[in-house]
């Protein structure tokens, strides 16, 4: 999982007339530069959550689709499951 913290202004997914100039793409950009030796290998980033262009904020990815339909449920529910304990159950603030 990455959390980042989204300026306002921002787009999060490319659409549109904003293709280059998103979250994702210049995250992505970002991590090809710095490990170019495996930039032959293509890198997913999932959005947990939205945050609208005009919103800054903090901004949870998640590196595989598993972890981000996980995580999105948990915002959908407002806890976090941890384990099978129900005594472990958290909600989140």
């Amino acid at each position: 999982m990455i959390a980042l913290n989204k300026p306002g202004g921002l787009q999060v997914l490319p659409r549109g007339l904003f293709q280059q100039r998103t979250v994702l793409t210049q995250l992505l950009w970002r991590q090809t530069q710095k490990i170019h030796h495996l930039a032959c290998q293509k890198s997913h980033l999932f959005p947990v959550h939205r945050l609208g262009r005009g919103t800054s904020g903090i901004l949870l990815c998640a590196k595989i689709n598993h972890a981000k339909k996980q995580l999105a449920a948990y915002f959908a529910d407002g806890t976090s499951h941890i384990g099978d304990d129900s005594d472990t159950n958290m909600k989140l603030l």
